[in-house]
């Protein structure tokens, strides 16, 4: 969705906003993280006025600094074009917000010393993401993890539930060998 802004579908904005948004006057800060060339960095909107948009990078690199910049404006430009659907604003007679136009501020935070992390996160998994998934889903901030709780668990037991009449069968299949042992040939 995010990276064809002008082709998303209108029923997936709506499910998103329906499960997951609040209206844009109910948001004070929105936290997006963005990953360009294998180095994440965050972009952080803040909408009380006059707003702002703040660029928080630990590694920065001249190199790359123009090409995120331009992904962190493209990701503000894409938030303005959602809110242009006017049921993410409270009350119709608000002006829709120019994310764009937010004064832009880059954070200093300390600097990781690249060095240091090399050869350690140079591919991620599945394992690894697996994780990420799961730390989303079951996150406080996800309205649904009491449902997907419940699932995972239903579809635990049926599994379990499965691999338990398996072991008994084998069980009952050895109890009734030594019980009934087959006639052995002897030379």
């Amino acid at each position: 969705m995010a990276m064809r802004p002008n082709e998303f579908n209108g029923l997936a904005i709506d499910y998103l906003r329906e499960n997951y948004m609040r209206k844009y006057e109910k948001v004070s800060k929105v936290y997006i993280p963005m990953i360009r060339n294998h180095h994440w960095f965050l972009l952080i909107i803040d909408t009380t006025p006059p707003g702002t948009l703040t660029y928080v990078d630990s590694e920065k690199d001249s190199i790359e600094h123009s090409a995120r910049i331009s992904q962190l404006n493209y990701a503000a430009l894409f938030l303005e074009r959602v809110l242009e659907d006017r049921n993410f604003i409270k009350h119709s007679p608000t002006k829709k917000p120019l994310i764009s136009r937010f004064e832009f501020i880059e954070a200093n935070p300390p600097q990781e010393v690249s060095h240091l992390w090399e050869g350690y996160f140079t591919e991620v998994d599945g394992q690894t993401r697996m994780r990420l998934a799961l730390d989303l889903m079951m996150g406080t901030h996800n309205p649904k993890e009491s449902e997907i709780t419940g699932m995972a668990i239903s579809t635990w037991d049926k599994i379990v539930g499965r691999a338990t009449t398996k072991l008994k069968r084998k069980k009952k299949k050895q109890a009734e060998k030594e019980l009934h042992p087959s006639p052995s040939i002897s030379f």
